[in-house]
């Protein structure tokens, strides 16, 4: 007999409701952590990382109905959840990639290109340290414009199939 919730919606309310509102803001109060080409591991935020692995720990119990001295990185994997460490690399990544990506029109943006350009020595804002820790820089990124397209109509794609392995199509350059 089971109880409470399935564990696909226990997973799935985790995810969509519990994760965003602990991340909330991180680009502002959570500070990257991660590994260096030097192999050298960058240990920010650790105290914020062990609270939300605690966090985790009794969701992925609830998720999988596991014994409570089950290990926790195989509770992670079997629930299909990322360790806190790697979620809250992800969630800033977005966060900078999101940043990164503003139309020119937006009141960000020559800050953000501004803070591209030139580290400041003291003083990092939570820009500064997002931006340059996880390099991700605006001018690299391809720009995809939008147009609006009316409900209902065929998208302007040429498809051309060849006939059989031995005939394809011509094109019109041959």
């Amino acid at each position: 007999m089971s109880w409470g919730l399935p564990a696909k919606l226990v997973r799935q309310l985790y995810l969509s409701v519990a994760i965003p509102k602990i991340t909330y803001a991180a680009a502002v109060w959570l500070k990257p952590s991660f590994t260096h080409p030097s192999d050298k591991r960058l240990c920010r935020s650790k105290g914020t990382a062990r609270k939300i692995s605690s966090i985790q720990r009794t969701v992925a119990l609830a998720i999988m109905g596991a014994m409570r001295t089950s290990p926790t990185d195989s509770l992670n994997v079997h629930a299909n959840l990322l360790p806190a460490h790697l979620m809250f690399q992800q969630v800033l990544f977005r966060s900078a990639l999101r940043l990164s990506s503003l139309p020119d029109a937006h009141p960000l943006k020559p800050h953000i290109r501004r803070i591209e350009k030139k580290d400041v020595k003291r003083h990092h804002s939570a820009l500064h340290k997002l931006i340059h820790t996880l390099g991700v820089h605006p001018e690299r990124n391809e720009t995809i414009l939008l147009h609006a397209v009316k409900p209902g109509t065929c998208p302007c794609l040429k498809r051309t199939l060849q006939r059989t392995k031995k005939h394809p199509l011509r094109t019109s350059g041959s």
